[in-house]
């Protein structure tokens, strides 16, 4: 599991990234570390769902701007996760609502649009509980994930379904996550046995839930390496939906600020999960990476020339040279007329830092 508290930070580090380019040249991503050895007949069995990508997936796409259509879903999403976490006791929890919210999320990130990234990705705040914004990221991104995989659509209805209510466990500890110094041994040990919590608060508001359901919500802290909670499961043995929740989470938590700490930056994220590479599969973390990319789309990103740009689309191929849209000049004078630029084929011109 990583130890979110002892990620060793520069203390003159700003929350926008600031040593983006210095720790990129001095401590390079290594991606042939995300090379995966082939299962012999002697391995355990594979896992039900493989960690194919599905090459007829919609890839990020030339459509019409979809962001009035995102926002409202988004917002409706969020809305639906705070009353998870802050609205009154668990039986007036729609479950089913969620049901359908997922089912849009699908329709909607299958078919190619990503505009809902430019919301995760959104520095403004939404005045609400950080668990319920967690919630929603979350989603959105093992659905992303998921759809990049090949799932099948009812194996991403679980997926997604599972991946919003799986902190469901946490609404016992707000008042202690909403603080920012650390938490005790003690303290850490109860909370680890939310994810249990979780599953009895759900099988109370909805006694047909899906079984599968409540099995992925038990495992999704659980790492492959057996580090994790709260039975410390290992490898296979470890529902595939899960692991792929459990690989959002983490990057989510990672790339949003908490009570005890500012966010990191898409790529320091990706830097540190590659480095707790006995705790994921390594083969989905390459999933992960090749579709959400080091900088993901809404990531707002400074150049070498000084100007400010917002990227539009990651380049799998070339993780470090996206397509940007230019949106400030270097003296952060915002431009009449935006312009793209695709890094790939504009050596001269980098990303130096996150904003």
């Amino acid at each position: 599991m990583i130890d979110f508290s002892k990620i060793p930070r520069d203390d003159n580090e700003s929350s926008s990234g600031e040593s983006d380019r210095k720790e990129a040249s001095a401590s390079p991503i290594d991606f042939s570390s995300l090379k995966y050895k082939k299962k012999t007949p002697e391995d355990k069995k594979p896992s039900s769902t493989p960690f194919k990508k599905d090459t007829s997936c919609p890839q990020e796409s030339n459509l019409q701007d979809r962001t009035p259509e995102a926002k409202k879903m988004y917002e409706e999403a969020v809305s639906y996760a705070e009353k998870i976490f802050q609205s009154g006791p668990a039986t007036k929890i729609n479950v089913n609502g969620i049901i359908d919210i997922v089912r849009k999320f699908i329709d909607f990130i299958g078919s190619g649009a990503q505009e809902f990234l430019d919301f995760v990705f959104s520095k403004n705040s939404w005045g609400v509980h950080y668990l319920s914004l967690k919630s929603v990221n979350g989603c959105v991104f093992a659905l992303e994930v998921g759809l990049w995989m090949g799932f099948k659509k009812e194996e991403l209805s679980t997926l997604g379904v599972a991946s919003f209510l799986h902190d469901i466990g946490l609404r016992a500890y707000l008042d202690r996550l909403t603080q920012s110094d650390r938490l005790e041994a003690a303290e850490c040990e109860a909370i680890k046995q939310h994810t249990l919590e979780g599953v009895e608060i759900l099988q109370k508001i909805k006694k047909d839930i899906d079984p599968s359901i409540l099995e992925i919500i038990g495992q999704t802290y659980e790492r492959i390496d057996g580090s994790g909670y709260p039975k410390g499961i290992k490898g296979d043995d470890i529902n595939t939906l899960a692991q792929v929740i459990g690989l959002a989470d983490v990057y989510e938590t990672l790339t949003h600020d908490r009570p005890y700490r500012v966010h990191y930056s898409p790529l320091e994220a990706m830097r540190i999960i590659l480095n707790s590479k006995n705790s994921f599969n390594p083969k989905l973390v390459k999933l992960f990476l090749e579709k959400i990319g080091l900088y993901p789309r809404g990531t707002m990103v400074e150049l070498n020339t000084k100007e400010v740009a917002r990227v539009i689309q990651h380049n799998p191929s070339i993780p470090l040279a996206p397509r940007i849209k230019v949106v400030y000049d270097s003296q952060r004078k915002k431009l009449e007329e935006p312009r793209q630029i695709d890094l790939s084929d504009n050596p001269t011109i980098y990303i130096t830092k996150c904003l």
